[in-house]
């Protein structure tokens, strides 16, 4: 099966396709990744809450929620963000802006601030 997309000046060779949809695909691999979507199986699985996953992928970025270690904070209203994309989003939905290398500064900024606040002993 040959697909030609509007941006590749080549077509692209793809082999394998989904009998379920028809989607194709260059690695048998990937095929067989694609088919757990139509299967509901998920054969990755998080040993902290138990939570399964398609692709191994997905679950390592979970694992990372676990971890606590990144925290995207909205400069608008101070909603809390895990992944940065999430904040992005909240900031275009909810805020009406996109985020530019000007906000990203800003949520940076900001984050770093809080960082300071939330390690500086309060004062009477």
């Amino acid at each position: 099966v040959f697909v030609v997309r509007s941006s590749a000046i080549m077509p692209v060779y793809r082999p394998f396709e989904c009998e379920i949809c028809g989607r194709t695909f260059i690695a048998n691999e990937t095929l067989i990744s694609h088919r757990r979507t139509h299967s509901g199986t998920k054969p990755f699985s998080c040993s902290l809450c138990g939570k399964g996953f398609t692709r191994r992928h997905q679950l390592k970025e979970h694992g990372k929620l676990h971890l606590h270690t990144a925290e995207y904070r909205c400069p608008e209203c101070g909603q809390k963000y895990r992944k940065q994309g999430a904040l992005h989003n909240h900031l275009r939905k909810r805020h009406g802006q996109m985020v530019t290398a000007e906000t990203e500064e800003v949520v940076m900024d900001t984050q770093e601030q809080q960082s300071d606040d939330e390690d500086s002993p309060d004062l009477p």
